[in-house]
């Protein structure tokens, strides 16, 4: 049995999982998905974070005080992922693709053009599907990621993590995120939408780590919530698992490509660092924003791919287009096209809007404001900007022959649609 599908990997669900948060970078992809605005409306947006040592407060980093002119998500937000599955699913549905549970990945191979895999359904009946590509997020025992042998070094932390969904009371309970960094057992509250509910997750590193079945919540010590000033009156459930410090070597192959991420540090000098450091650079805004760019993913950049060359002011081939609002326009507002765009801050030139109008692809001119600069751009440069809200190009001079010798060194050309393609 054949059948033509897309085909993207993933476990069949054991425990749960904490995943709760979602970043500013996800938001502002979301945006152009038009998802932006039900996560927010139907989650709890986290203002700050508290970070706590040995039952005291010892700072509270405001999310709006040190990212507010670095993306227009400045918050952490809060939206479980039984709730966000659903809301991908529904907008996969909308689309006319159905996603299919209780199918399992036997094998596959990449055939250059396409990807054929043998699937097993839950009535153990098997077919074939051909796909042009395949995303493997099937994790530690991922049959995708054996297949295209890029290896997945690394090891298992000793420590045991849970998570508990509760109904409780206390003064963490008023909607910010709190940290105990304390040097025993991690332990942080994540405020969910609705008064009182709240997600424990927390670590144990002692002999109880090594029978994770039989851990319950009521075996928990009571100083990690004490130290929070947590009165838990309901546990609604109550999970464990193991996290992994591994990262694989490569993350594409052919068509397959691999999905996921890494934990945080462990060991004495982490515990040095957690307790006595981060409360006390916490204080400095250059730390704060620092730690913000980072865990919100808006620094992640790509400078090295094949896709990215040149630099015009602070911005590098590869860099996530600066957000910047001037005089009431947003120069993300044409991002949510999610097509190849230039974008010119100040003026462009008469052959640039030339070149654009018959290759089909969209020209936005900002006229030049102080925010540009302080962003990191410069004034009349040229910057090729991707679907996915990258920069692809950057270019001081913003001339065309930089625009058209970058698309012939990459093989891209324009499709009747004013789509841009990669030649084959």
């Amino acid at each position: 049995m054949e059948s033509k599908c897309a085909l993207s990997t993933r476990p069949p669900r054991r425990a749960r999982r904490p995943a709760l948060a979602v970043h500013a970078r996800t938001l502002e992809l979301y945006r152009q998905l038009d998802l932006t605005d039900f996560v927010i409306g139907h989650g709890h947006k986290v203002p700050a974070v508290h970070l706590w040592v040995k039952g005291e407060s010892k700072a509270r980093i405001s999310f709006e005080e040190v990212a507010s002119d670095l993306t227009p998500y400045s918050f952490l937000q809060i939206f479980p992922q039984d709730e966000h599955e659903r809301l991908l699913i529904a907008g996969l549905n909308e689309l006319g693709i159905s996603v299919e549970r209780q199918t399992e990945l036997l094998s596959y191979s990449d055939r250059g053009t396409h990807v054929i895999a043998r699937l097993r359904r839950a009535d153990g009946q098997e077919e074939s599907c051909d796909a042009a590509y395949i995303a493997g997020c099937d994790c530690a025992h991922s049959i995708v990621r054996d297949t295209m042998g890029t290896g997945y070094p690394g090891g298992t932390y000793r420590q045991l993590f849970y998570v508990a969904d509760v109904e409780a009371s206390g003064p963490t309970l008023e909607g910010e995120l709190h940290v105990d960094l304390d040097e025993a057992d991690f332990v942080a509250v994540f405020p969910l939408a609705g008064k009182g509910r709240a997600r424990l997750i927390g670590t144990v590193r002692d002999e109880r780590a090594a029978h994770p079945d039989a851990l319950k919540f009521d075996y928990l010590s009571s100083r990690i919530i004490e130290n929070l000033k947590v009165k838990v009156e309901k546990v609604n459930w109550f999970s464990t698992y193991h996290v992994h410090h591994r990262v694989t070597e490569h993350f594409r192959k052919g068509r397959a490509f691999l999905l996921g991420d890494a934990a945080t540090a462990d060991g004495k000098l982490a515990d040095i660092i957690r307790m006595r450091i981060v409360p006390i650079l916490a204080k400095f805004e250059a730390w704060r924003e620092f730690m913000f760019r980072t865990v919100s993913q808006v620094t992640i950049n790509y400078r090295h791919s094949y896709l990215s060359e040149g630099q015009a002011g602070k911005v590098h081939g590869g860099d996530c287009l600066p957000w910047v609002v001037a005089d009431g326009t947003n120069n993300y507002d044409p991002l949510v096209t999610m097509a190849w765009q230039v974008h010119a801050y100040g003026t462009a030139s008469p052959e640039l809007m030339t070149w654009c109008k018959e290759h089909d692809l969209p020209l936005h001119v900002f006229p030049w404001r102080p925010e540009h600069g302080e962003a990191g751009l410069l004034q009349h440069a040229l910057y090729l900007v991707r679907p996915d809200t990258y920069v692809a190009l950057a270019d001081r001079s913003g001339t065309t022959d930089v625009l058209q010798h970058y698309f012939d060194a990459r093989g891209i050309r324009n499709e009747p649609s004013g789509k841009l393609r990669f030649a084959s």
